[in-house]
């Protein structure tokens, strides 16, 4: 589990539904919790090891549209 800084509007609704977290094509996770531009994802080990500070695509698992962009900044 990993924290991550949110950009867009991501809705209860939106999480239940499910966000999935694309680096260019490739899944790396999924969005758990957000609430104030914050959030927890579940990120793939390898991936945050490999790509350090990020910006990903939150993508909705069922409609598969973007809805926000996902950072992860290691020392925050």
């Amino acid at each position: 589990l990993y924290p991550v800084t949110i950009e867009g509007d991501v809705s209860a609704e939106m999480l239940k539904e499910g966000v999935v977290v694309y680096a260019d094509t490739h899944k790396i996770g999924v969005l758990l919790s957000a609430e104030y531009g914050l959030g927890i994802a579940k990120l793939r080990i390898e991936d945050v090891v490999r790509l350090g500070t990020f910006t990903a695509e939150g993508v909705l698992k069922e409609t598969k549209k973007e809805c926000c962009k996902i950072t992860y900044l290691p020392h925050k």
